[in-house]
């Protein structure tokens, strides 16, 4: 996932992994640390949505500073899947071939 984002973007700062959720532990909770200092605040993210290969949920460039420079407790998120437009089918099989479709929302 590294070789992919730090190429394409100078804005790429640092990618931060945490352990995935997956049967039988779908329901559980995962977590990961990270720093953010006045240079840094603007927090992305995103994850898959499994066992798809290519649907999504993310947040991007969400500012973690208010407007009078102090720092958030707390954010929560209403997050909405997308499609990442890369399979195709029936099944959550990858198949080797890209559609090269939109990004879109799985549901309207």
């Amino acid at each position: 996932m590294q070789c992919r984002f730090f190429p394409q973007s100078r804005h790429v700062n640092t990618i931060i992994k945490a352990r995935g959720l997956w049967y039988p532990n779908e329901r559980g909770q995962t977590s990961a640390a990270f720093r953010v200092d006045r240079s840094r605040h603007l927090m992305s993210l995103v994850t898959m949505i499994g066992p798809s290969p290519d649907w999504f949920v993310g947040v991007s460039g969400y500012d973690l500073c208010t407007s009078n420079c102090t720092w958030l407790d707390e954010a929560l998120f209403d997050l909405y899947p997308y499609d990442a437009g890369t399979d195709n089918g029936i099944t959550y099989m990858v198949f080797p071939f890209i559609r090269n479709l939109p990004i879109r929302q799985t549901v309207d």
